[in-house]
């Protein structure tokens, strides 16, 4: 990437945990095994992680961002 881009993969979930049996948006729901296997895979390829702190903060022209790092966020808990 050129230019001073740079690349931050964003996981975003909604909810982690396991939908309630009435729930009828089974798909916004990521359970505690699937979230523990996606950080893993990226700490396997060598991904840390920044906050959005840290995002704001190199968005208003602070320190850059280190390589090959990811930002997750979280709208919910679960149930």
């Amino acid at each position: 990437m050129s230019g001073g881009a740079v690349l931050l993969p964003i996981l975003t979930y909604h909810r982690v945990g396991l939908p309630p049996p009435q729930s009828t948006c089974r798909g916004l729901f990521t359970s505690l095994r699937s979230l523990e296997w996606h950080l893993r895979l990226l700490r396997r390829f060598g991904y840390g992680f920044v906050s959005f702190d840290d995002l704001a903060a190199w968005q208003d022209g602070g320190a850059p961002l280190p390589r090959k790092q990811a930002l997750a966020s979280f709208y919910g808990l679960g149930e």
